[in-house]
């Protein structure tokens, strides 16, 4: 039975061991922390990440570059992120109202990080 993650290392351990039975060369984690989760099951394994198998994350936590090897995350620009969410805060702490419009949807420029944990992205 297909196994969810709910951003946790555990849980990207667990849906890891399933992903891996199957053959699977590469697994793109939904955060960096869940990546440690892949790491640790395919280091159990014997398997070599960045060789046998490819792992990427998200979110670029501190820690993705500390992994062994280090992790191809995509980097999130969190203070834009933080900056733009308190500007509506502030708007509707004032008495404003925020419309559901497409102007209202925020598009923000993410980064790829390539790491040694893929093979041959170029």
């Amino acid at each position: 039975m297909w196994q969810r993650g709910d951003w946790t290392r555990e849980s990207g351990y667990r849906c890891a061991a399933e992903l891996l039975e199957k053959g699977v060369s590469a697994i793109f984690a939904m955060n960096d922390l869940m990546a440690g989760g892949v790491y640790d099951r395919v280091e159990e394994l014997k398997q070599t990440i960045g060789n046998e198998i490819s792992v990427a994350g998200y979110d670029d936590r501190e820690l993705s570059g500390y992994y062994h090897p280090p992790l191809t995350t995509v980097s999130l620009p969190l203070h834009d992120i933080g900056y733009k969410a308190s500007e509506w805060m502030i708007e509707l702490l004032n008495g404003g109202e925020l419309e559901h419009t497409e102007e209202n949807v925020c598009a923000v420029e993410c980064m790829l990080l390539i790491r040694k944990s893929v093979k041959n992205i170029k």
